[in-house]
């Protein structure tokens, strides 16, 4: 109860129940009932690095659910993901391969390792492993594609795949496409039709939710204002972000930069001073 609770804020939108803290109250009494169990250290370490911004207890504690169990596949994914969305892609992809050694059809395991190819600018190698999930209809993290697509002039096929993602809730998607077709025109009017779907729909899903297309349209003090970190960040479409202020503001404000000062900043990082940072572009 506790694992799917944690993991429905992210996958079911509109309902109206903030699940995180019912994930909470179920990992605590489970643990109440067997202090050995994996699964609760997992979903506590979710919450605290997701929702209490303290990255260091949410590693922690996946630390001890992998010590319960190592073939825990859930508690390797989630902390792969923590990896990656705190700039350490080589370790993120050696603990979901480790995922899926064990479960090779664990898909969402191999979408986040495609994935850290990506921030790793290793586009043909990520491709070379989401692609095949296509075929199980799978399309976890697939909007990370989009604009993968859209470079290499696949322009129909990267707007089926935002389609998929978001256009079944009417979404606007060709806004976003168009964003991505022609980075340096004006696209305030595409976000205003994105905006005036996100007060009309009902499907719960907001621009927050969104963090890819925040991207594509420059809106970085909404990404910031969120309080919301994630594996995006560090894509190619997030370039022009890492150079505002609203990125250090959200390395600060999520636990980032406190997990880099105590635990080490990933290599292409380093600290300034006692409370700032720079880091070089990543090489396409």
């Amino acid at each position: 109860m506790a694992a799917v609770e944690i993991v429905t804020d992210d996958w079911v939108f509109g309902d109206g129940v903030l699940h995180a803290p019912l994930a909470l109250e179920a990992a605590n009494n489970a643990l109440a009932l067997n202090p050995d169990l994996s699964m609760p250290f997992a979903v506590i370490g979710s919450y605290a690095a997701g929702w209490e911004s303290n990255v260091i207890e949410g590693m922690r504690n996946y630390d001890i659910a992998l010590e319960k169990d190592a073939k825990n596949t859930t508690a390797l994914l989630w902390q792969g993901i923590e990896l990656s969305t705190l700039g350490f892609f080589d370790d993120a992809i050696r603990l979901l391969e480790q995922c899926l050694d064990i479960d090779s059809g664990y898909l969402n395991c191999k979408h986040h390792i495609a994935i850290a190819y990506l921030n790793k600018r290793m586009q043909a190698r990520a491709v070379e492993i989401y692609e095949p999930t296509l075929e199980q209809n799978f399309h976890s993290v697939s909007e990370a594609f989009v604009s993968y697509y859209v470079t290499n002039g696949q322009r129909n096929l990267a707007l089926l795949i935002a389609d998929i993602k978001f256009g079944l809730e009417a979404a606007p998607v060709v806004e976003w496409i168009r964003a991505l077709e022609n980075p340096d025109a004006d696209h305030s009017a595409g976000l205003a039709r994105f905006k005036h779907w996100e007060s009309q729909t009902e499907s719960g899903i907001t621009l927050a939710d969104m963090s890819i297309v925040l991207f594509a349209f420059g809106a970085y003090e909404e990404y910031a204002e969120s309080r919301f970190r994630d594996f995006y960040m560090w894509l190619p479409d997030a370039r022009d972000y890492r150079t505002t202020p609203y990125f250090k503001k959200t390395i600060r404000d999520t636990g980032v930069l406190m997990y880099w000062q105590q635990k080490g900043f990933p290599e292409f990082c380093r600290p300034l001073g006692d409370d700032d940072f720079e880091c070089d572009e990543l090489e396409q």
